[in-house]
């Protein structure tokens, strides 16, 4: 399961290459299912690089990303959405996937296009119409006895407290209530992307009688370069799951080396942007905490700096 993002920023070129690599391994008797992140489709900044230049690339429009991965998860015997690129499919006998299209390309927009600005919406937002669709598929799925699994890019509820003051790009739209609809209509786990980072995080119902835990893979583009494998059991009721790294590629032996001063190298900036965000939440919680410290032969005095 690829939950978006397959590309840098959609060119076409990339799309093909990753479908070709995609096509040895179900040589190899790997099926794989992919759905659109926010970068996948009509992306304006879609580039050709060469050295230090850049110039603008083709890109893919949905119908042509549904093309280009006919094989994996788009064939002509699918069960698609008609107003997005979701669709549904049993990659086991009993196990009913719900692969579900969240990204809002349709909204983006190119200055070559006559709009005043080149923009790639970042933030997911499920249709109304494609939500219902999804739901009566879910419920088809268990009338037939099957476990229902989901898959999308974008968080489906939040996974780190007050993440949203900083970017409120993470979790899709009105999120916590389409979890409980989701619920509701039996599906417990949904498998996303998009952050960067793994994680784990459960929504319950008012009563705590019913829950759906989404749970978020890193990229292996960024360090640590995690990827999961899980294992369903026989009867589809337990999916056991694993989290391994990737430590070396045969063109960079070191590429945790490699991976964590990349991190480092780009990641300065986004710290000092949130600080500034989050400063007044960081100087109460400084002024709480350092208040009331005694370590019984000494106090401690905090002095904060009077900016972030």
């Amino acid at each position: 399961l690829i939950c978006g993002d397959l590309t840098k920023d959609g060119e076409k070129i990339g799309h093909e290459r990753v479908s070709r690599m995609l096509g040895k391994a179900l040589l190899a008797g790997i099926k794989t299912f992919v759905i659109p992140g926010n970068h996948d489709i009509r992306n304006p900044f879609a580039k050709y690089f060469d050295g230090d230049t850049t110039s603008p690339a083709e890109g893919v429009t949905a119908e042509e990303f549904a093309s280009i991965y006919h094989d994996f998860g788009y064939g002509d015997d699918r069960l698609r959405d008609p107003n997005s690129l979701s669709y549904v499919c049993e990659p086991l006998p009993g196990l009913t996937l719900l692969a579900i299209d969240a990204s809002q390309y349709e909204k983006n927009t190119y200055i070559a296009h006559g709009d005043a600005r080149d923009e790639s919406i970042v933030g997911g937002a499920i249709k109304p119409s494609t939500l219902d669709w999804l739901l009566t598929q879910a419920d088809e799925a268990k009338d037939k006895g099957n476990q229902v699994i989901a898959m999308m890019h974008q968080q489906l509820i939040s996974h780190v407290d007050r993440l949203e003051k900083i970017d409120n790009t993470n979790a899709i739209e009105n999120g916590d209530s389409i979890a409980q609809l989701m619920m509701e209509h039996g599906i417990h786990v949904v498998f996303t992307g998009h952050t960067h980072w793994s994680d784990a995080s459960t929504t319950w119902n008012a009563n705590h009688t019913n829950s759906l835990t989404d749970i978020t893979t890193g990229s292996t583009v960024t360090y640590p370069s995690h990827y999961r494998v899980v294992t369903v059991s026989d009867d589809c009721s337990r999916l056991a799951i694993d989290t391994y790294r990737i430590t070396s590629l045969p063109s960079q032996p070191q590429f945790t080396q490699f991976g964590l001063k990349f991190l480092k190298s780009g990641m300065e900036s986004s710290i000092y942007a949130a600080s500034g965000i989050l400063w007044d939440d960081i100087e109460l919680m400084m002024k709480t905490y350092f208040k009331n410290i005694n370590l019984g032969f000494a106090s401690i005095t905090f002095r904060l700096p009077e900016s972030p």
